[in-house]
């Protein structure tokens, strides 16, 4: 009997208390993780001796993400904000309040689009100052779309779909 399933040849114990959020990037076999206890850490998987492990306060984490736009960026979100770190030394770059609660986080250059318990909210980014141009409180599916990679005259675009077949855009006023 042939059995398909491949068995992990290793297996890293990185943390001690549960994982709460993880990313994976695979142009570079890069993963991150941030436990329970507030451990962040950082694994090349090509090089198992490429390993970086970090305490951060306690927070309740929620998101833990690269930024798919800027590769020497990641998204640390807890109940008070998100925070942008530098993947090269792990500093913090930025920190958002107004992105604290977020599920998840999708994000075009200066455009981010918020997913919260109550809802969706479109905001725009530019130059360290955020104005918030849209909300939805009734939302189904959330769609994104990264653009940048297709020749378009403004690949910034964040698409959301909801149940009842609306569309928004963000470049459009709806």
């Amino acid at each position: 009997m042939t059995n398909n399933n491949k068995v992990p040849i290793v297996v890293y114990y990185d943390t001690e208390t549960s994982i709460l959020a993880s990313d994976y990037r695979s142009s570079d076999n890069l993963h991150i993780c941030i436990d329970e206890a507030g451990h962040f850490v950082m694994r090349n998987l090509n090089n198992e001796k490429e390993c970086n492990k970090v305490k951060l306060p306690h927070y309740n984490y929620k998101i833990l993400k690269f930024n798919p736009i800027y590769p020497n960026q990641y998204f640390i979100g807890h109940e008070n904000s998100l925070k942008i770190y530098d993947i090269r030394n792990n500093l913090e770059i930025d920190s958002i309040e107004e992105f604290g609660n977020a599920l998840d986080v999708f994000n075009e250059s200066n455009k981010f689009l918020i997913v919260k318990e109550e809802g969706l909210e479109l905001y725009n980014y530019y130059n360290l100052k955020i104005e918030k141009e849209k909300e939805w409180k009734d939302f189904g599916c959330v769609s994104h779309v990264n653009l940048n990679t297709i020749n378009l005259n403004n690949p910034d675009i964040i698409l959301v779909g909801n149940e009842s077949g609306d569309l928004f855009h963000s470049s459009i006023d709806n």
